[in-house]
């Protein structure tokens, strides 16, 4: 991901909208994406949509086996759209590369600190 913003306007929680701008095997493209649910510090479930693509995520938070961590579930479910559905087995690995950033990327900021622990 290479930029995220609120185009919606208030507070964050439910059907808030935010324009992000994704990088995929070398192209960027723009994405809506919209809180469906929000439950502060237990879980949230955004639908996206794109030119090619939609998407479901489902962030669930936990506690960890260790004192003072918790555990995130991240579940993105990411659909290619009409004709381009039939070709899901061919860029399936790339998706796939594509999770395996983002969970760095998150690991990255809880390690570093850059992160907002508040509901």
């Amino acid at each position: 991901m290479s930029c995220a913003c609120q185009i919606s306007k208030g507070p964050p929680g439910v059907a808030s909208e935010y324009e992000l701008v994704t990088l995929f095997k070398g192209s960027e493209s723009k994405m809506k994406y919209t809180v469906r649910e929000w439950q502060p510090l237990t879980k949230a479930v955004f639908t996206a949509d794109g030119d090619t693509v939609t998407a479901v995520d489902t962030i669930e938070f936990s506690d960890a086996p260790t004192a003072g961590h918790t555990k995130i579930d991240y579940t993105a479910d990411i659909r290619l759209k009409g004709f381009l559905s039939l070709f899901t087995f061919m860029v399936a690995g790339d998706i796939r590369k594509l999770g395996d950033a983002a969970k760095a990327g998150l690991e990255k900021a809880f390690a570093d600190g850059k992160h907002n622990s508040s509901g």
